[in-house]
């Protein structure tokens, strides 16, 4: 990644073609989120802001939030961007990396005892996806550990019905 910044940086400042600039800034965000440069890549993505379209600004700027440690700030703005966005092929797009982030975090946080902020961020995988097979998973076994029987057997019922194989 390294070695391309100056290659990458003469294509998006002297070209004169509108799409290779683009193509190189997009290149250019890629190595500065991968060699941790992260301020640098939210200064490219306020760059390619007018180029490229809201949704994927929107995945662009929640994964290097993510990448940065912030996680819950990543799935935040997921989670409203999900919420206020009336195309479903872009919904489902901001959907699944949503998922990507979430069901590691939940993981994350199960491991380390933080079962609360597990469950509240399940339950919003659920409410953004509700077949997620994972977060049905987790939901069961976050609200068991909180002692929540009712949620629980909700949970369980739910799973049972969307995946009886699964058992």
């Amino acid at each position: 990644y390294k070695e391309a910044l100056p290659d990458l940086t003469f294509a998006a400042t002297a070209h004169t073609d509108t799409d290779i600039i683009t193509t190189a800034r997009l290149r250019l965000l890629t190595c500065h989120t991968q060699l941790a440069n992260y301020d640098k890549a939210d200064s490219l993505l306020t760059l390619l802001q007018s180029d490229l379209d809201e949704t994927e600004i929107t995945d662009k700027r929640a994964q290097l939030l993510h990448k940065r440690g912030e996680t819950e700030k990543s799935l935040a703005m997921y989670a409203a961007a999900i919420s206020a966005q009336t195309d479903t092929a872009a919904r489902n797009k901001l959907i699944v990396s949503y998922e990507e982030i979430a069901i590691p975090h939940i993981k994350l946080m199960t491991e380390q005892g933080l079962y609360k902020r597990a469950y509240s961020t399940t339950q919003t995988l659920l409410h953004l996806s509700p077949r997620n097979h994972l977060g049905l998973m987790y939901a069961a076994n976050l609200s068991n550990l909180l002692g929540d029987d009712q949620s629980f057997a909700q949970y369980v019922q739910r799973g049972r019905e969307l995946y009886p194989d699964d058992l």
